[in-house]
């Protein structure tokens, strides 16, 4: 097995409401740089910190100059953004909100509590954001830049986003990337990334139209709507509660070469499980 191979150890996938988010920083951190935060890096440090107790990782055991976080938004910073606005015209500036409207200050609010001082990249795009923001990891594990990786996406509505998007609710999907070395050292049950390829064509012709994710079986083509996912139409995101949908498959036949198509981009995943004893 190639040590620099990518094996997926956590995740955590959440939908929940503003309240209950800031009564949930409020419980886990006792952080004093976290009063200054928004809804946005709040949303992206609970999910980081819930995927990295699923994968068993403490990272303040770590060599944090060898961890990526690499995170996707599609509408990122931009509820901050219409805040800092709304101060200007009435002439109460809040400098804050127009600091956190920075679409990568949400990515960097885990770097800074963890202390992880490797690569730290914030993409912004469409539909497919989350997919990207995973490739990406899988590039620095399978290159030797990182050892482990934080990766996923986020969404935060805003009076922008709903212009576009009916999509009300926050949400965000986080994974924990290894390479093989690591998790080789400990007794888990995890999952190797053999290849991963995106592709802007689409490898099902039945499903060119569909603008939410779908699971896709390469051998029989068999088509797996993940309409029943919590995220699966949560701008950026949903294409990640695909890639979880698609862990399950693999869950239980053991190793797949699975397509996971939206819009007209897919992106092709080889995931195989793998259990340390």
């Amino acid at each position: 097995m190639n040590n620099l191979s990518s094996h997926l150890t956590g995740h955590f996938v959440t939908t929940m409401a503003r309240d209950e988010l800031n009564l949930l920083y409020q419980r886990r951190f006792r952080w004093s740089q976290g009063r200054q935060v928004d809804t946005d890096a709040k949303l992206v440090h609970i999910a980081c910190d819930n995927s990295l107790k699923k994968a068993g990782l403490k990272l303040s055991k770590c060599d944090t100059s060898r961890v990526a976080v690499v995170m996707g938004t599609s509408y990122g910073g931009l509820e901050s953004y219409e805040n800092f606005q709304d101060s200007m015209a009435i002439n109460d500036r809040q400098p804050l909100a127009f600091a956190n409207a920075i679409p990568g200050i949400p990515t960097t609010i885990p770097s800074l509590y963890y202390g992880i001082t490797g690569p730290v990249m914030t993409l912004s795009g469409e539909a497919f954001v989350g997919s990207q923001a995973l490739y990406q990891a899988i590039y620095m594990l399978e290159n030797g830049i990182c050892d482990i990786a934080l990766t996923g996406a986020w969404y935060v509505p805003s009076s922008t986003s709903l212009r576009h998007s009916s999509v009300e609710k926050i949400g965000a999907a986080v994974m924990v990337l290894e390479t093989a070395n690591r998790v080789s050292e400990r007794s888990s049950v995890h999952f190797r990334v053999i290849s991963a390829t995106m592709k802007r064509e689409l490898l099902v012709k039945a499903v060119k139209d569909i603008q939410t994710p779908v699971v896709v079986i390469a051998d029989n083509e068999q088509i797996i709507p993940v309409s029943s996912a919590p995220i699966h139409d949560v701008p950026g995101v949903g294409i990640l509660g695909a890639v979880l949908e698609a862990v399950k498959i693999v869950e239980s036949v053991g190793s797949a070469h699975i397509h996971i198509t939206v819009g007209k981009q897919t992106l092709s995943l080889w995931l195989q499980v793998v259990a340390n004893k």
